[in-house]
């Protein structure tokens, strides 16, 4: 029995560490790309870099001590783990290449007005609705592929209802409605709330299945591949989403051939 409880306590500790390696490469990537001096961005990068670094040490070492038993088991957390470690080794590079960058010195560029974001509009919503009546309009909606009306409806129910019982299916859908919108990285974020704030939900492969394909959508493939073997590693007892993840692992590894 404590075998398969430490394993599951690996498991959940390998999905946090992907998700904070997955968001410190957004970070590290909107750092590149900018012009300006960056000695305080990047620095706030390193710690996060070296912080992420001493977790996957200790990570591997208590696998290494305590899923002995199953050696199977043992090398696919290694393996796991061996990915992210990869990965951070990478964005500690792309730092680097970062601090031995001459600063450019550009006047400042004209401040333009920018609209507000579309997603920070407050809801449209049908007067005269409210609780439940809310939540099974918006889920309709998005089955009408109205997907604006799916966002505004659910987050108009959500706001008013943040800890009802439909609360997670609500979060899931305007993910999936922001999905089928192109606005992958929104979706990501929604996502990631529902694995955040409910980690038992039934919801939660395939919310971990529509991260990966947000990320393949954004032509991120190595995010993704690592995202799909995680839904294969968690999702066992989940048969259409394990059909789907491996699909796209089938073709992601057709390409690389």
């Amino acid at each position: 029995m404590l075998p398969i409880l430490a394993t599951s306590c690996f498991k959940g500790e390998i999905e946090r560490l992907r998700h904070e390696a997955y968001y410190l490469r957004q970070d590290v990537n909107t750092i590149q790309q900018t012009k300006a001096s960056v000695s305080s961005d990047s620095l706030d990068l390193k710690v996060r870099v070296q912080s992420l670094e001493d977790k996957i040490k200790d990570l591997e070492s208590y696998v290494e001590k305590t899923t002995h038993a199953n050696d199977n088991e043992q090398k696919n957390l290694l393996q796991n783990i061996a990915d992210i470690k990869s990965s951070v080794a990478d964005y500690e590079k792309k730092l680097k290449s970062i601090e031995s960058r001459e600063p450019v010195k550009e006047p400042a560029p004209p401040k333009i007005e920018k609209p507000e974001p579309e997603q920070t509009k407050e809801p449209v919503v049908a007067p005269g609705k409210k609780g439940l009546e809310l939540h099974r309009s918006g889920v309709a909606a998005f089955d009408k592929k109205d997907y604006q009306k799916t966002i505004d409806e659910l987050s108009e129910f959500l706001k008013n209802n943040p800890n009802n019982e439909f609360a997670d299916k609500s979060i899931y859908y305007i993910g999936k409605a922001q999905y089928e919108l192109k606005r992958y990285e929104i979706a990501i974020d929604e996502f990631q709330k529902l694995l955040e704030k409910y980690p038992k939900s039934e919801f939660k492969c395939w919310a971990l299945l529509k991260q990966a394909e947000s990320l393949l959508a954004l032509n991120k493939k190595e995010e993704s591949t690592l995202f799909l073997n995680h839904v294969v590693d968690t999702c066992k007892s989940k048969a259409p989403v394990l059909k789907i993840a491996n699909g796209h692992l089938a073709k992601l590894t057709k390409k690389k051939k």
